[in-house]
């Protein structure tokens, strides 16, 4: 098949996710269209389109691209690349959107704010052949839009490769630092972040604090002035060398499925994460309290049988977002597009 990947974000974790799909499927033949400023690897792609940003540009861009590719299956990744294909009259190929999280879970949004994003989801849904969802709270949501929505489970897979991670530390070696990986922005919440910082300073808990990640210069400010290292963004090589003798804390409010998380476990680093939906079900040590997340991590620091523990959570998270799963859920993926869009009856 031939697939056209659209995105409004082609950067950090969205970018490499999409990457990740397209390695994962190499049988079909992938387009990209994308604003933003990762450059993608040409080697995946059949062709790479820049997109414009202004609306009306970006709808001709995506004409334009549709047309030169002629794709069976249009992919969006993110809000208004999903906006933007889904408003598209009489599209040539069935709308496949992954969102990579809602907007509308966002606890931070105002009543009318979560109102508005929520009502233009479910307008919108039914535009929609399929979804690709994170996890099962993201297509939970998906079908909290429409009931009858098709959903399909994508799982994100980690950056850091065996040949990137060190060995991990020696049974009873010491942790000496925390880190947390991430876009400085209001959604990943560096507030909170401090919290477990400031909470372990309380505890008495000698460890060094390292935020791996760029993006708001005012984020930014307010952790260096509060002892935070921020490290701007680090090669998968970097941050596996980051990782090593770390806790990574999880501190976003709301996600899809973090693709750090998945790094921290690759490269066997323990794991504390900020409780939220999206990460229901998983087997890592969550907790919805800035204090209790320090507890935890007290406790990884003069426990080896703890460490031992989240070792075992690790290696259960990475058989549930593996490789050959992702290869596999994409081909449901795109084959359910098919069979929805001849079930329109809109083309045989």
């Amino acid at each position: 098949m031939r697939i056209l990947h659209v995105t409004e974000c082609f950067e950090g974790g969205v970018s490499r996710a999409i990457t990740s799909r397209v390695e994962a499927s190499p049988a079909h033949e992938h387009h990209l269209l994308y604003a933003g400023p990762d450059e993608p690897h040409e080697r995946l792609w059949a062709s790479t389109t820049p997109m414009r940003k202004h609306p009306l540009r970006a709808f001709r861009d995506l004409r334009r691209a549709a047309a030169a590719a002629r794709p069976h299956v249009i992919h969006a990744h993110s809000s208004w690349a999903g906006v933007l294909t889904r408003l598209w009259p009489r599209p040539p190929a069935p709308i496949v959107y992954e969102p990579h999280c809602f907007k509308f879970d966002d606890p931070a949004l105002s009543p009318a704010g979560h109102f508005m994003v929520r009502s233009a989801e479910a307008i919108l849904a039914r535009r929609t052949a399929v979804f690709g969802v994170l996890s099962s709270h993201e297509g939970h949501l998906a079908r909290s839009l429409r009931s009858s929505a098709r959903t399909v489970f994508i799982p994100n897979l980690p950056t850091v490769t065996r040949s990137n991670a060190q060995p991990p530390p020696e049974a009873g070696a010491a942790l000496s630092k925390i880190v947390m990986v991430g876009r400085l922005s209001p959604e990943k919440e560096p507030a909170f972040f401090m919290d477990v910082v400031n909470a372990l300073r309380q505890r008495g808990v000698p460890l060094e604090a390292v935020w791996a990640g760029d993006g708001d210069a005012a984020l930014r400010d307010v952790l260096v002035s509060g002892g935070v290292r921020v490290t701007g963004w680090l090669s998968p090589a970097e941050l596996a060398e980051l990782l090593r003798g770390a806790v990574y804390v999880h501190s976003s409010r709301y996600e899809g499925m973090p693709l750090s998380l998945l790094d921290a476990a690759a490269c066997d680093c323990p794991i504390v994460a900020r409780r939220i939906p999206a990460l229901q079900g998983l087997p890592v040590l969550q907790s919805a309290d800035a204090d209790r997340i320090a507890e935890h991590i007290e406790r990884l620091t003069k426990s080896a049988e703890m460490r031992q523990e989240a070792s075992e959570s690790n290696a259960a998270l990475l058989r549930r977002f593996a490789p050959a799963r992702l290869s596999e859920q994409l081909e449901v993926l795109y084959r359910s597009a098919l069979t929805a869009d001849r079930g329109r009856g809109r083309r045989g």
